[in-house]
C-alpha cells in the first residue's frame, strides 16, 4: 500500500558510477570513496557511524549524503572523520567524549563540518579520540584523554581540535585504541598515550601525555596501530612490531609482549603494512600479502598465527584496512577484496555470513548507485538500501515523468506522475529486491534496483 507520495524540488548533485578509490574501516563498519567522489558506507550503525541519517545496520553500500567531493575518510569504533577536496573537516557518529570535535558530546547521524578551516590534510581515529594534521605541518587532537592520548600534557578531554605543542614538521599520524604513533618529516618516530602493553615502544609501560621520540632512528617510513600493538616499516624495508602480542600479532613466533620495536622476520623486502584489532598485515615486493595474529585473517582458516602466513600472491596492491576481524583490500585495478567477520554486514556483500577467504567484489561502487543516464539525465535512488522510505532523484527538471515500483514478479506496488527533479516515496513492503521504473515524457525509460531491508 502506498502511504504517501510527495514532491520536493531541490538542486541535485548526482552520482555517476565509478570504481573504488579509497577505503577505510571501523571496528564493525566500512567505507569507500569512489572515483566520482561519492562516499559509501556499510556495516554496523548503532551510533549513526554510517552517516546515512539512521542507526540501521547496512549489509550493502549506502551513500553518505549526495556530495561528490570527498577526498579521504577515517573510521574507528563508532565515529568517523572525513576530509573534502576543499580541505574542510567533517565528522559523524558517536560523540560521547567529544571525539567529533564539534564542541558538544551529542552523537551525529550525518556528517557535520568541524570548524571553518580548510587546510586539513591527514586524519585518523582512535577509540574515543581523533588526530589530524594540517597543511602547515601542525598536529591536532580531540576527544577522550584518560590515558594522555591527546598528547597535550594533561588527562583532560577536549571537545574541540587542540594543537599538540608548537612543532610544524609532522608528516603522518595514526591512532590506536588509546595510543598514537606519528612520523616527522625528518623520519623520526614518535608515540604517546596508553602504554600498558608497551605499545608506545619506548621500553616502558608508562603512559605518555606528550609525544615521545622512540629510539634515535630517522629512517622510519610507514606506521600503523592496532588496538594495543604497533607496526612500522623502515626505509630499508625491514618490518618492526611491538606492544600487545596476545594473538601473536607481533609476528615473532611468540605471544610475548614487547615494549620496544622488535623485528618481524629477517627479510628486507616488505613494502607496505596494515593493522587490525589484533592482526597485522604486510605486503612484499613480489606482490604477496602476508598476515599474522588473530583468526580470520584470510588464509581460509580461523586459527591464530604468531608468524606471517601468506594470504594472496600476484596481486598489485594499493591499500589494506582491517577492523575487528574483517578486512578490505584494494588492488591497483581498483578491485576490492573482502574477508572476515560479517555479523553486521561489514563486508558489504549483502549478507551477514563470515568469509574465511578473500572474496572479490569488482562492483562495490556500483552495488547501490544504480544510476543510469538518459538524454544526459541521471537517476538515482537514495538511500539504497532503505526501509521502504526513499527518494528518486533526477539531475535535471523532468516534466510528467512516470514513476512506478514493481516487485520481482512484475507486480506494480505503486505508481505516480511527477514534474521536477526529486520525488519522495514511502511504501509498506517486505524486505527484498524491487525495481523503480522511470519513464520520461519523451518515451524513454530506465530501471533502478531498490533494496528494502
Amino acid at each position: 500500500m502506498v502511504k504517501k507520495i510527495y514532491i520536493i524540488l531541490f538542486v541535485f548533485l548526482f552520482c555517476v558510477k565509478g570504481s573504488t578509490q579509497t577505503i577505510a574501516v571501523g571496528i564493525y563498519h566500512s567505507f569507500s570513496i569512489c572515483t566520482d567522489g561519492t562516499l559509501w558506507a556499510w556495516g554496523s550503525n548503532s551510533y549513526g557511524q554510517l552517516g546515512d541519517g539512521t542507526t540501521i545496520n547496512r549489509s550493502l553500500p549506502t551513500q553518505v549524503g549526495i556530495d561528490n567531493d570527498w577526498k579521504s575518510v577515517a573510521a574507528s569504533w563508532y565515529h568517523c572523520l572525513a576530509i573534502k577536496s576543499n580541505g574542510t573537516l567533517w565528522a559523524w557518529g558517536q560523540n560521547l567524549k567529544g571525539q567529533l570535535g564539534d564542541g558538544t558530546t551529542i552523537d551525529k547521524q550525518t556528517p557535520i563540518q568541524i570548524g571553518f578551516d580548510n587546510d586539513w590534510i591527514s586524519i585518523s581515529a582512535g577509540r574515543f579520540h581523533s588526530v589530524a594534521i594540517k597543511s602547515d605541518g601542525t598536529l591536532w587532537t580531540w576527544g577522550a584523554n584518560s590515558e594522555g592520548q591527546l598528547g597535550v600534557g594533561s588527562y583532560e578531554d577536549k571537545i574541540l581540535p587542540t594543537q599538540v605543542g608548537t612543532d610544524n614538521d609532522w608528516a603522518k599520524v595514526v591512532g590506536g585504541a588509546r595510543h598514537n604513533l606519528a612520523l616527522k618529516k625528518n623520519g623520526t618516530l614518535w608515540a604517546w598515550g596508553q602504554n600498558i602493553s608497551g605499545q608506545l615502544g619506548d621500553g616502558t609501560t608508562n603512559n605518555k601525555q606528550t609525544p615521545t621520540q622512540i629510539g634515535s632512528d630517522d629512517n622510519w617510513l610507514s606506521i600503523q596501530c592496532g588496538y594495543a600493538h604497533s607496526l612500522a616499516l623502515k626505509k630499508d624495508r625491514t618490518l618492526w612490531a611491538w606492544g600487545s602480542n596476545f594473538y601473536g600479532q607481533l609476528g615473532d613466533g611468540t605471544t610475548n609482549t614487547r615494549s620496544f620495536p622488535s623485528r618481524v622476520t629477517d627479510e628486507n623486502d616488505w613494502v607496505n603494512i596494515g593493522c587490525g584489532y589484533g592482526t597485522s598485515f604486510a605486503f612484499k615486493s613480489d606482490n604477496t600479502l602476508w598476515a599474522w595474529g588473530a583468526r580470520l585473517f584470510g588464509d581460509g582458516s580461523n586459527s591464530d598465527s604468531s608468524s606471517p602466513v601468506q594470504i594472496i600472491s600476484n596481486v598489485n596492491w594499493v591499500n589494506l584496512v582491517s577492523g575487528d576481524g574483517h578486512t578490505l583490500f584494494l588492488t591497483s585495478e581498483r578491485n576490492l577484496m573482502v574477508w572476515g567477520r560479517n555479523s553486521s554486514g561489514q563486508l558489504g556483500d549483502g549478507t551477514t555470513i563470515t568469509k574465511y577467504s578473500p572474496l572479490q567484489n569488482n562492483e562495490l561502487c556500483d552495488v547501490a548507485l544504480n544510476t543510469v543516464p538518459i538524454n544526459k539525465t541521471y537517476y538515482s535512488c537514495y538511500p539504497n538500501p532503505n526501509n521502504g522510505s526513499f527518494r528518486v532523484l533526477f539531475s535535471q527538471q523532468l516534466h510528467n515523468a512516470k514513476i512506478s515500483v514493481k516487485d520481482l514478479l512484475g507486480k506494480t506496488i505503486c505508481y505516480t506522475q511527477t514534474s521536477g527533479d526529486k520525488i519522495d516515496i514511502q511504501i509498506n513492503e517486505n524486505k527484498g529486491v524491487y525495481f523503480v521504473i522511470v519513464q520520461t515524457e519523451e518515451g524513454e525509460s530506465t530501471t533502478l534496483k531498490l533494496i528494502i531491508e
